[in-house]
């Protein structure tokens, strides 16, 4: 009887895992298409869901990737008698999510650099002019 009731716990993990996984994957996706049809609801300066569903969606995909791993190690083992699908499913929508969250922190933070290096030689170019012209004088 014990371990009927350890085997539904780690079916539980691997649908635990694959719903998890699907918020997350659904968050990104719920991004994704706001910005691409420039939602007003997203884009209101008082308005914290830019930031409110990338943050849950990141989350959700994270602990989707461990509870999903550890739930397929389960069902590799033969404890766990259908939960690999599942399992599988919740891990890679996770795994999904986490990365494409931290590829567009990457892609930010590149052009946010590049703002910066053009701003900054463009402010040395002004002055440099000015100097110029102050020589000339």
């Amino acid at each position: 009887m014990t371990d009927l009731t350890e085997s539904r716990e780690r079916n539980e993990k691997a649908t635990v895992a694959c719903v998890l996984g699907s918020v997350a994957f659904a968050g990104i996706f719920v991004m994704a298409v706001g910005v691409i049809f420039d939602q007003g609801w997203l884009m209101e300066p008082a308005s914290a869901a830019w930031l409110l569903i990338p943050f849950v969606a990141f989350w959700a995909g994270v602990v989707a990737i461990f509870v999903g791993a550890a739930a397929w190690v389960d069902a590799r083992q033969g404890e766990a008698g259908n939960g690999l699908r599942r399992a599988q499913v919740g891990s890679i929508l996770g795994g999904t999510a986490v990365g494409a969250i931290l590829l567009t922190m990457v892609v930010l933070f590149v052009i946010f650099i590049v703002f910066v290096i053009a701003s900054s030689s463009e402010t040395e170019d002004r002055n440099a002019g000015g100097n110029l012209e102050r020589v000339r004088d």
